[in-house]
């Protein structure tokens, strides 16, 4: 656990640029007891980060990166670049290149989807890696992909191309008649506010005309050190 808590700081301090309002371990101005089987800390760069131990499965390690921002952060000409971006992540990065990721875990034993993984949602954007094994080089990789999501996507413009037919393609899949129900239901519930307009999946013409400059754009101004809790 100790080598692991190592990898974690390390790396963590190689984070590019408010969970908890500030706080290094949730509800600790609530006067609450919290779990204290979990390590919560703060980096000086303001990254959080929550490490447990669990012996099941044994020999084997769960990695989550949330970026504390998802679809409510975007504006009126941003609708769906958040979850654009969680797209992209897989697409290119520092240390992968463009077809790259997938194949590299491949080779450690993960498969694609099951065991490495991402979602968006209203207020999230959370990074999923389930590691087969905890020995030095696994956790390292696990790390480092993690750092590479946070800091050091590519954003390349023929991989925001490719992937845009896949987002246009889950966006007509999602496009059910309870999904409208529930977006109407929304709107309804929360008249004037942001959330009934900023459903994850985003309007078709923002993807469609989702370029480089967009996405950074967004990718800089809300993937912070300060919203990152590993």
């Amino acid at each position: 656990m100790s080598r692991f808590l190592c990898y974690v700081l390390c790396v963590l301090s190689w984070c590019q640029g408010g969970a908890w309002a500030g706080e290094a371990a949730p509800g600790q101005r609530s006067g609450l007891t919290g779990d204290e089987s979990v390590l919560w800390g703060k980096l000086d760069n303001g990254v959080r980060y929550a490490i447990k131990a669990n012996n099941q499965p044994q020999n084997k390690a769960s990695l989550r990166l949330l970026i504390t921002a998802g679809s409510l952060f975007e504006d009126d000409v941003q609708l769906g670049l958040a979850h654009y971006l969680e797209h992209l992540a897989f697409n290119g990065t520092t240390h992968y290149p463009p077809g790259s990721l997938v194949t590299q875990l491949q080779a450690l034993g993960l498969s694609f989807g099951a065991d490495t993984n991402a979602h968006t949602s209203f207020d999230e954007t959370v990074y999923k890696l389930d590691l087969p094994d905890t020995k030095s080089a696994t956790l390292a990789t696990g790390m480092r992909v993690l750092s590479d999501y946070a800091g050091g996507m590519l954003l390349v413009p023929s991989e925001i191309d490719r992937e845009r037919g896949i987002i246009m393609a889950e966006m007509r899949d999602r496009n059910s008649a309870s999904f409208r129900e529930v977006q109407v239901l929304y709107r309804a519930m929360y008249p004037g506010k942001r959330i009934g307009q900023r459903f994850p999946i985003g309007a078709p013409e923002t993807v469609n005309a989702a370029d480089r400059t967009q996405l950074m754009k967004f990718y800089n101004e809300w993937y912070r050190p300060e919203r990152f809790v590993v």
